[in-house]
């Protein structure tokens, strides 16, 4: 297999990546723009990539993180989606079996799709390196299938309809999806207004998270990927989605409303208009991202689990880390969303 291409090779790979992700139809979190833009916020020392290649056509990929004796997946709290990103099965295995050949003391992999092959596929080349394998998840995605799933609980159309005519006496409301960047700016202010700001979890508290949503909006810009959705009061932004939609798919990403409108509930009624043209366009699936929060299960309950994998050598040092990562976190840190999930 070819060695790994280093940071300086990202951008000469780019095109050959975005050929075998629109081969394989990938999300927009597996494709090189994506990764590009997380790796100028948060990788300080920028990626690799692992690749297999299948003469001039390149058919695996997959980005990683060294430090030290640990590879680790370029991914954190602004992930959606990590995985292998291979033409077929054959080409992911290489890819895998390539990672845990690198003789790291320890490999984790978060955000993969517990549903998808990804994970057997990883946890086999670990298991035959010699690895030993611990998996948990690390997050619960809610979608709502459109227009397969069922129709909305009657008590949340209800509340929807009585806030939005409670709003109307306000004014004018309107809903404005915004493809370019020119509304990012005002977007990402009302989206830290309130409680984000204060505990500094909104986009604009970082320069770090400002630069990613940043180069993202462009990035997604350019393809005709990004959705910027405002919900207006005579003009006035009163909620705020950051979205992409691609594939059949609409993924929102980040999102915020006025607190002075709180008593209206800005974000649900952007929420319900948003899954209405959603459903107008014909797209097949409304993805709410991030992990799972009890406002999201008033509107869906179809889930995808994503996994946070890590394999530990053999080594003293890798028997303690996979002793603590499978007996005594799980202990310390239970897994409450399961409860939520099952209410």
């Amino acid at each position: 297999m070819p060695p790994p291409a280093s940071e300086r090779d990202l951008e000469a790979l780019a095109p050959d990546w975005e050929a075998l992700a629109d081969r394989v139809g990938a999300t927009p979190f597996l494709r090189p723009g994506w990764f590009a833009a997380w790796a100028g916020a948060f990788a300080a020392r920028g990626l690799e990539v692992l690749t297999v290649q299948r003469g001039d056509r390149l058919a695996g990929v997959l980005p990683y993180l060294p430090a030290g004796r640990t590879l680790r997946s370029p991914t954190n709290d602004h992930t959606h989606h990590f995985g292998l990103l291979a033409e077929d099965e054959d080409a992911a295995s290489e890819v895998a079996r390539a990672l845990f050949s690198a003789g790291a003391a320890r490999v984790s992999l978060d955000y993969l799709d517990a549903s998808a092959p990804d994970f057997p596929i990883c946890r086999d080349a670990a298991e035959a390196a010699g690895y030993r394998v611990v998996a948990r998840p690390r997050a619960y995605n809610l979608f709502i299938r459109l227009p397969g799933d069922p129709n909305l609980p009657g008590r949340l159309v209800r509340d929807v309809e009585r806030r939005r005519r409670r709003l109307e006496q306000q004014g004018e409301i309107s809903l404005e999806v915004d493809e370019g960047t020119g509304g990012l700016e005002e977007g990402l202010r009302l989206e830290g207004s309130g409680w984000k700001d204060a505990e500094r979890t909104a986009i604009l508290s970082r320069p770090e998270t400002s630069r990613f949503y940043r180069e993202l909006a462009a990035w997604a810009a350019e393809r005709g990927w990004l959705r910027l959705c405002f919900l207006r009061l005579d003009g006035r932004a009163l909620a705020f989605q950051f979205a992409l939609e691609h594939g059949g798919a609409h993924y929102f990403i980040k999102g915020g409303y006025d607190p002075d409108y709180h008593a209206f509930s800005p974000g649900k009624l952007l929420l319900h208009e948003t899954l209405g043209r959603a459903r107008e366009r014909g797209l097949e699936r409304y993805e709410l991202l991030g992990d799972l929060e009890p406002w999201k299960l008033e509107w869906a309950r179809t889930v995808r689990v994503r996994l946070s994998f890590a394999a530990f050598s053999r080594s003293p040092r890798g028997l303690a880390g996979y002793a603590a990562r499978a007996y005594v976190r799980p202990l310390l840190r239970p897994d409450r969303r399961r409860r939520l999930l099952a209410g």
